[in-house]
């Protein structure tokens, strides 16, 4: 005669200053870290950076480069930000997404580095053929629709 076991789950209260509904970069690390109850000192190996580091993301006194953005995205396993609709809103998305300097993202374009920067900073406006490249570009990396294929980071919220 088979036995039916229970599986007694006991949920412990969240630490104060728990971010339920995280908003920033800082609390969805907070948030992740805490989930997988981690020390900051563990996070900050995993991401190869200072555990004084984590301690200011998390408190909003710092923001991380561009370049670190891919391996948070990997830690949280979702992208804390959402992509635009626009052309060139997809483009800065990809851009972030994948830690790309102004640089790597002209050549993947194929494009002056300049023109590519100039889109960003507001100096001046893409011309619509290069708004026709970037929407080819954006296609082929798969990030066509208003929201990227990537999982968002309002798909991870608690409710």
């Amino acid at each position: 005669m088979l036995q039916k076991t229970s599986k007694l789950v006991v949920s412990l209260p969240k630490p104060p200053g728990y971010p339920v509904h995280p908003k920033s970069l800082g609390e969805h690390l907070r948030k992740r870290r805490l989930d997988l109850a981690l020390f900051q000192h563990q996070v900050a190996n995993q991401l190869g950076v200072d555990e004084i580091t984590i301690v200011n993301w998390e408190k909003e006194r710092t923001q991380p480069s561009i370049r670190q953005l891919p391996k948070i995205i990997a830690f949280l396993g979702y992208v804390p930000f959402e992509c635009p609709p626009d052309p060139l809103g997809r483009l800065r998305y990809y851009k972030r997404v994948h830690g790309l300097s102004y640089e790597v993202l002209a050549q993947e374009l194929g494009m002056d580095e300049s023109m590519v920067t100039g889109w960003f900073t507001g100096q001046h406006r893409p011309s619509p053929r290069s708004v026709a490249r970037i929407e080819a570009f954006i296609r082929t990396k798969g990030i066509s629709g208003p929201l990227a294929q990537l999982t968002t980071a309002s798909q991870h919220s608690d409710p």
